[in-house]
């Protein structure tokens, strides 16, 4: 990844920076749901930050908004997505909700 944003100069958030991002806005600063996600819509719109897979981003917010699981599961579910996996397996039952996802 030569390039991370648009403009040089730009900064590249890595997706495990991206999860403790999230769970640093849960448990440190107590931000719900929604303010959790407008903070991240916030830096996808910010040209001076670039992501690992904005497209994978993008998905694994809209299941995160859409549904009770934390980021880092959607997230997980969305790369395996794009990856063209058949499923995500997990022993999580809470993730058995996302779509494309096997309860083991």
């Amino acid at each position: 990844m030569a390039a991370h944003g648009t403009v040089p100069g730009s900064l590249l958030v890595t997706d495990v920076v991206l999860v403790q991002a999230f769970w640093t806005l849960r448990s440190a600063f107590e931000q719900d749901k929604p303010a959790q996600s407008l903070a991240v819509r916030s830096l996808l719109e910010e040209t001076a930050f670039g992501l690992e897979d904005r497209e994978v981003v993008l998905a694994a917010l809209s299941l995160f908004e859409a549904g009770s699981c934390g980021f880092a599961d959607c997230l997980v579910v969305a790369k395996h997505a794009r990856q063209g996996c058949d499923f995500t397996a997990t022993f999580d039952r809470g993730m058995r909700k996302l779509p494309g996802v096997k309860l083991l």
